[in-house]
């Protein structure tokens, strides 16, 4: 999955890898700044794994990838919002 979005992103279609990036977060159990960090690290492994060495600085500055972190950390946000009471309970 990581791998796909890696290719997409090295073939011109950024926001393919964004999709791509936030179906393989909702499959993981990972907080949104370790999978962050973690796509990066991978990223720039793929590209090592070919011989180039992955520019990062314009994939950070990308809309794209602001639109990844944006939607990422709204997700966290989400899933830190505690669940509604639904206690009955009598005050004594």
């Amino acid at each position: 999955m990581v791998w796909a979005a890696w290719y997409l992103y090295r073939t011109g279609h950024p926001q393919a890898m964004v999709e791509q990036l936030q179906w393989a977060y909702g499959r993981s159990p990972k907080l949104p700044t370790v999978a962050l960090v973690e796509w990066l690290e991978s990223f720039t492994a793929f590209s090592h794994n070919i011989g180039e060495v992955f520019p990062i600085d314009p994939l950070l500055n990308s809309p794209a990838w602001q639109d990844l972190r944006h939607w990422l950390l709204r997700q966290q946000r989400q899933n830190l919002t505690p669940p509604p009471q639904t206690c009955d309970c009598q005050s004594p």
